[in-house]
């Protein structure tokens, strides 16, 4: 369904830090699943957002439901992905 193809653009909006497509994403409530995994990596959008370093996303994530506890397919979670920045902060 469109839902479904909504999904791909959360990660990828995660993945190059673009606060307002999260943003905009979550408001439409297009997202289905905020806790989708990218089928290659296994990681959710806030695992790939705590990971960039992303602050801003990763707290709209948290804001929005989504779990610290999905682990990747390395067996990571988003507390261990997130940099040695402030984004552990919002974990």
């Amino acid at each position: 369904g469109d839902q479904d193809a909504e999904q791909p653009k959360l990660l990828l909006a995660a993945q190059r830090g673009d606060a307002a497509a999260v943003k905009s994403l979550l408001e439409s409530r297009a997202i289905s699943n905020i806790d989708a995994v990218h089928p290659k990596t296994g990681q959710t959008a806030l695992v790939i957002a705590a990971t960039g370093g992303h602050a801003a996303i990763v707290e709209l994530l948290l804001k929005a439901g989504a779990s610290i506890q999905t682990r990747d397919s390395s067996g990571r979670t988003a507390w261990c992905a997130a940099t040695p920045s402030s984004t552990w902060l919002f974990l």
